[in-house]
């Protein structure tokens, strides 16, 4: 349900204040996670989905959806492209673990 379809890395290596680095990066939503983040049901940044919109904060990640949301959504997610809608479940799946492995790594 969380509408993510897979994550491309951009070749670019983002390195953290505390030294780690990470591949930079571009989730690939489909149009309903995309719907949901605009109204404010589900998380811009970690992609947890709400029963209610705007929540004060995610309950996952804690991000500030009521007061930011808005606007990281308007400088995050620019732009939109044709993506394969036919993916495979174990290509979802794929998606879906790197991305739980990047959040992970950012929480650390």
């Amino acid at each position: 349900m969380s509408g993510i379809l897979g994550f491309e890395t951009t070749g670019r290596t983002e390195v953290m204040p505390d030294g780690r680095e990470f591949d930079d990066g571009e989730l690939l939503l489909d149009e309903d996670a995309h719907k949901r983040i605009r109204l404010g049901y589900q998380c811009g940044r970690c992609m947890e989905v709400f029963i209610s919109p705007w929540p004060e904060q995610c309950r996952l990640c804690g991000f500030p959806v009521a007061t930011v949301q808005r606007q990281y959504y308007e400088r995050e997610f620019t732009g939109s492209r044709v993506l394969r809608a036919n993916l495979t479940a174990e290509e979802l799946a794929d998606g879906e673990a790197r991305l739980h492995e990047i959040l992970q790594a950012r929480r650390r």
